[in-house]
Parts: structure tokens; sequence; C-alpha cells
């Protein structure tokens, strides 16, 4: 299908005034931050919350009361994050014999985001898995809402922080066991005329010349081996040396599939952010082509198991 359904993977965590990571389930020395997420779904669905930028509001709420599971210590559900104030013209192309229906500026469309939360005993960080699509994210109106809620608690001398997180031995077991789906070759410069295409030391002009290389099964081992051999320095300054092409690019990004799920990386800027995992070909869809709850709880246990706990 031509929609992706992309998952974020996050951490939460709360700093008290000492700048002291704390344990999630004694934070402030005695609260339990699982029991402050559950009322904080509570309030949010509740009241919803309204942000306005650009005369365009957002609107943020739960869809329905979150599921709870006290022992596993997990909260998982679908927030509700709407877009109003934009007057549009809706049809059905399907069905054009339908006519039009007209979205008035009061109107909001709201778009069901899966989550799911993991907030383990005696650990001082939670897992968080976000849905995001293409170009639909809720990260930030998350964070901010959950901060202020905290806030009016009277919390005033703890922060909650919200880190996008991958950890390293993910990306090791997708290279060791995954496909290779696509390598990407980025110059920050093109050349100058048609003629130095093939001269890429001459390459001056400002832009972005990118050469791809991919496969709908697998690149295979010599690529990978290749990319293994990059000199991965974690800096977003430090060009990538090609020696085959006796040339430098200013970055080398791939993608690794494992279990249907796909994930970008990136040579020379590793700390680049890069949450988003493409789950979309390991979930199940019902009859409106929508990811089904169980299929996206069990993708979310799966990933935040990885990130716990990776089998390399």
């Amino acid at each position: 299908m031509d929609r992706k359904i992309l998952f974020a993977t996050y951490q939460i965590r709360i700093k008290n005034n000492k700048r002291d990571y704390q344990f999630l389930d004694r934070f402030n020395g005695e609260d339990d931050f699982f029991n402050t997420f559950k009322t904080y779904t509570e309030h949010i669905f509740e009241n919803t919350k309204t942000l306005v930028s650009k005369n365009i509001k957002k609107k943020f709420t739960l869809k329905e009361p979150c599921e709870v599971n006290e022992t596993n210590r997990t909260l998982f559900g679908y927030f509700n994050a709407g877009l109003t104030g934009v007057k549009k013209t809706i049809k059905n192309d399907e069905v054009p014999e339908e006519g039009e229906f007209n979205q008035e500026k009061y109107h909001t469309s709201y778009q069901p985001i899966f989550f799911y939360l993991y907030i383990p005993k005696g650990k001082k960080e939670a897992h968080l898995i976000l849905q995001k699509e293409v170009n639909f994210g809720i990260k930030t109106t998350l964070f901010n809402t959950l901060k202020d809620y905290v806030l009016s608690l009277g919390y005033l001398d703890n922060r909650i922080e919200l880190s996008s997180t991958l950890h390293h031995s993910v990306y090791k077991k997708m290279m060791k066991y995954g496909k290779l789906k696509s390598v990407e070759l980025i110059k920050k410069r093109i050349p100058s005329t048609p003629e130095e295409l093939n001269s890429p030391a001459k390459y001056t002009k400002s832009g972005k010349f990118i050469t791809s290389l991919s496969s709908s099964t697998d690149l295979g081992d010599v690529y990978k081996k290749w990319i293994i051999g990059l000199n991965v320095l974690g800096d977003k300054h430090k060009q990538v040396e090609i020696r085959e092409m006796d040339d430098t690019v200013d970055e080398v990004e791939f993608e690794l599939e494992l279990n249907g799920s796909k994930k970008k990386f990136y040579v020379a800027d590793t700390k680049k952010p890069m949450p988003y995992v493409d789950v979309t070909d390991s979930l199940k869809f019902d009859n409106f082509e929508e990811p089904t709850k169980d299929s996206l709880i069990k993708k979310a246990e799966e990933l935040i198991k990885e990130m716990i706990n990776p089998q390399i």
C-alpha cells in the first residue's frame, strides 16, 4: 500500500532541581509516574487542548479512555490530533453523486494517533512508542501538554524530558540480520555545468546531489561490508571519504529492514535524530485499510523489547 505507518521511539525521564534523573516509580521521593501519566490521559480526554499558530488551531485530546495494565505497567490507546480554522470543500471522488460537504472554520478534522507507554519499576526511563503518519506528528504537543500538566500538579522542582532514542545494538542487529534496502550518497554541492557531472571533485555550486542505490529485495552483503568499512565518526561537519570513487560526500544515508520494520541510518552524523521505524509491512489492516489495534500493540511491544534488551 502507498500509505506508510511509522513508529517513533522515545524515552521519558524526569530530573529534579539538582539535575539528577529520578526513578520513575518514586520520583519526587514518593510519587509514581505511572499514576501521573494515567491521570494526565484522563485530564486530556476530559479537557481538549487548543493550540493556535498562524490562525490555524490544533486540537489535542484522547479518542477514548486509554487502556491501563497496572500489572505490566503499560498504557496504550489513541490520541486524537485535529486541525480547525480552515474552510475546505470535501467530496467523495469514488461516489461523486453524493455531492460536496463544506468544512467550515469551526469544524475540526481529527487524526487518531496510536501510543504505547511502558514504565518499568526501579528504572529512570519510560519507553514510549508514538505512531506517526508521513505528514502528521504529535511529539511536541504531547511533550508540552504533559509538561504543563505535571507543573499544574505542583511538581515545580521536576522537569520532564522526552527524547528520541535508538540503542546502538539495535542498529548492529539490523545490520547483521536485516536486509539493506537502499543507499544514498549525498553531496551538498552540484556541478556548475553538465560537463562536470563525471568530475565529482569539481562540484562547487551550492545545492544537493544524490546518488541512489536501491533494491526491492536486498542490496546484499557486498554493500553491507562497504558501509561497515566507512569511517563513522559521528561528526556532522566531517565529510565521508569514498575511496573507491576517489571522492568525498557530505553524508551516506542507508535503510535497513528486519522483520517488517524499516529504519534509516546516517554515517557522518550519527547523532542526527532518527526515531522513525516503518512498520507498515508488519501490521494487519481492517476493511477500511486502518491498522488493527492488536497488530499495533504487538509491534510496539516488539520494538520496546528490542530497545531494552536487544539480542545481537
